[in-house]
């Protein structure tokens, strides 16, 4: 197994956090956002939500799920599931993997049913948020 080449790279910001749940050890939060970024070089727009479930150990598992869409329609969606911890600065960063889905026959066929890793740092003072992934092939 090998990292293949950078599929997104954006930033932006957290727009709504809620409590879903309270659970042992904390609550299960769920947080919408807005980035924008790049793929294979095109503007996009990221939106989505994801929540977070702390574990154990100061783990935390996370499961999103959004779509990519550019100013002329096209549009790229995707799961994600993975594991965060706090950094030693405070930003929570999430390790996991993405599965993304389009329309095989448009400009990001080649994105179609695709399995990719990616990396997010969430700033819970700021609202910052930024991520790549990356093909895994």
């Amino acid at each position: 197994m090998a990292l293949g080449k950078l599929v997104f790279e954006g930033k932006g910001k957290v727009t709504s956090q809620r409590v879903l749940d309270i659970v042992k050890g904390g609550a299960k939060i769920e947080a919408s956002f807005i980035r924008t970024g790049k793929i294979n070089r095109i503007d996009v727009t990221n939106t989505g939500t994801f929540w977070s479930i702390p574990i154990e150990g100061g783990v935390f598992y996370g499961d999103a799920k959004g779509l990519f869409t550019t100013v002329e329609g096209d549009v790229v969606t995707y799961t994600a599931q993975g594991l965060g911890r706090f950094t030693e600065n405070g930003i929570l960063r999430f390790t996991g993997s993405d599965f993304l889905y389009t329309a095989p026959e448009g400009k990001f066929g080649t994105l179609n049913n695709m399995v990719g890793v990616f990396e997010v740092e969430v700033n819970n003072q700021t609202g910052d948020i930024t991520g790549k992934t990356f093909e895994w092939m």
